[in-house]
């Protein structure tokens, strides 16, 4: 996988590494895929002479560098900041700025690759859509019901998977990546938002780390307190729902929630239901 280098960006970076576009302003994309589109034609025109290969089902962009070696870029972190800004000549600054630094992260030419610690941030992904998704297996953790913990690098300006070169740079094994990105996921926990529906809860954070907050022992540790049970379910990468002591009519309409939504959602994760043990996450049988 590519060594990502990060780079310090000016304006004659943004003018000689991303060519005009055509467009003195950028509508507001209507989520992921519509960015993820927006990307791929920027890429095209910057750099025509590396592939780009669109998955339409993991939502990323695989770019082929000149030595064979692939990265994954997501759409994530521009679309966010695309639909939040309302002005749309900022929009287009946005989007540049953002290209720009992908485009920059692709040189190879300077020192050993840097990777800020504070950036490196957990996923929970089924192995097979993972493996689908990327040309070479990330580092990984195993996770409950088939699923694996995973790792990207989390900067303001992109996001990729982190790669056994970058784990060289952080002198971690995947046991210290579990610990140095849990910890940083906790550290957004006062990000989180928690709403209630029946005797449903739901977690909103950022769309994008919902479904790890199942790896951050210590929430459920205080959730559970005073309950028999807390039951699971995270079908898609934004969604986390759960319910405590939940009756059998609860927990069937929960199970046919989670199918329903991990047929149909982006970034789909498990169609399974997970139980607290005290110490982690099983599947709940059926």
């Amino acid at each position: 996988m590519i060594r990502l280098r990060l780079c310090t960006l000016v304006a004659a970076v943004f003018l000689t590494l991303l060519p005009a576009s055509g467009q003195t302003d950028i509508a507001i994309p209507s989520g992921p895929r519509e960015t993820l589109g927006l990307m791929q034609d920027a890429m095209t025109r910057a750099a025509p002479d590396l592939p780009v290969t669109l998955d339409e089902t993991d939502l990323s962009l695989a770019v082929t560098l000149p030595g064979g070696e692939t990265t994954t870029l997501y759409p994530d972190n521009l679309d966010m900041a695309l639909r939040a800004e309302p002005d749309a000549t900022r929009r287009q600054e946005i989007f540049d700025r953002h290209m720009a630094a992908v485009i920059a992260s692709f040189d190879e030419t300077g020192a050993e690759s840097e990777v800020d610690p504070a950036s490196v941030m957990p996923v929970i992904r089924d192995r097979l859509r993972l493996a689908a998704a990327l040309p070479e297996e990330p580092p990984l953790l195993p996770f409950a019901g088939g699923l694996i913990q995973y790792w990207v690098v989390d900067q303001p300006e992109w996001t990729a998977s982190l790669d056994k070169d970058m784990m060289k740079v952080l002198a971690l094994d995947p046991d210290g990546l579990a610990s140095l990105s849990q910890s940083n996921l906790a550290a957004r926990l006062k990000e989180m938002t928690i709403s209630q529906t029946g005797p449903y809860y739901q977690v909103r954070l950022d769309g994008y780390y919902e479904s790890s907050l199942l790896l951050i022992s210590a929430l459920w540790e205080e959730r559970a307190k005073g309950h028999q049970s807390l039951i699971a379910a995270i079908p898609t990468r934004d969604t986390l729902i759960w319910i405590a002591d939940g009756s059998p009519d609860d927990i069937a309409a929960l199970r046919g929630l989670a199918g329903t939504s991990w047929e149909s959602g982006a970034y789909a994760v498990s169609p399974d239901l997970f139980s607290w043990t005290g110490e982690g996450w099983v599947v709940l049988a059926e």
